[in-house]
């Protein structure tokens, strides 16, 4: 296993090469660990790229920290809608998915679920599946991404990727200069080089930096969610705790992403 030093050194090399090839790169950016890790280490390569974040219309004060970073950062911060919605289930959880198109490539991402707790608000996730949804000319010819192979989905397990590129010549290049990082070395990072952290996000466990363990709370990549008429495991009638009346179980057309690319080891799909 290569050590941390090794691993920035062979990234910062990833990233020289790519930013010399592409003429019209950027990053994908959520505010979280590991794409500030990305962020940062890209602007300090003096490289002052447009970023691409993925804001969702409700409970905006999630976004508190994200917009800070994007002030201070002088950041140009470009919104991506989805162009549709899907659920994924697995590890007795429904996790919300949502595509976007760059190019002709698909990309699913997942917001996670949250039990709803009483007096705290939540979504509905009939709402989320029925949210405006569209689209995006997507100018750029590659996108950074802040993913690793050590990352696992709370719905799909592990999520390894096969490569550190990946090409098409119909859609921006994928890159992945963080591939072989671990959650350490992007914490050992954030301490070496005074990148923030989202204080409700992440903090000291045992002298350590961590994932706070705070169920979630503030946290924009999960949301207190009402998927039970969405439920296959659920009764054909269940209650609405937002219309407080008796519903009927939809699960059965909902839209369940279902697909594995062998290309990057990663799953993702489209409904079924």
């Amino acid at each position: 296993m290569s050590s941390y030093q090794q691993k920035l050194t062979a990234s910062r090399s990833r990233v020289a090469g790519w930013l010399a090839h592409f003429k019209n790169p950027c990053i994908l950016w959520s505010s979280g660990k590991d794409s500030q890790v990305l962020l940062h280490l890209v602007r300090s390569m003096g490289h002052d790229l447009p970023v691409v974040t993925l804001q969702e219309p409700w409970q905006r004060g999630r976004l508190d920290f994200t917009q800070r970073v994007a002030s201070e950062w002088n950041l140009t911060l470009y919104d991506f809608p989805p162009s549709e919605m899907g659920l994924n289930a697995g590890n007795g959880r429904i996790d919300i998915m949502q595509r976007f198109q760059l190019g002709n490539f698909s990309m699913w991402l997942a917001r996670g679920t949250e039990p709803p707790l009483e007096g705290e608000p939540f979504q509905c996730g009939i709402d989320w599946l029925s949210r405006p949804v569209g689209g995006m000319q997507f100018p750029w010819d590659a996108a950074f991404h802040g993913q690793k192979s050590s990352d696992e989905d709370p719905c799909s397990g592990k999520v390894p990727l096969a490569t550190d590129m990946i090409t098409h010549p119909l859609c921006p290049a994928a890159l992945y200069p963080l591939r072989e990082w671990t959650d350490e070395d992007v914490f050992t990072y954030c301490e070496s080089h005074d990148v923030p952290l989202d204080p409700l996000r992440y903090g000291r466990v045992d002298g350590e930096m961590s994932v706070l363990k705070n169920e979630k709370v503030g946290n924009p990549d999960y949301y207190r969610t009402c998927t039970a008429c969405l439920d296959p495991d659920q009764p054909a009638v269940v209650e609405c705790p937002k219309l407080k009346c008796q519903v009927n179980n939809v699960s059965a057309s909902a839209p369940w992403v279902k697909l594995n690319l062998p290309l990057v080891g990663y799953k993702t799909g489209t409904e079924s």
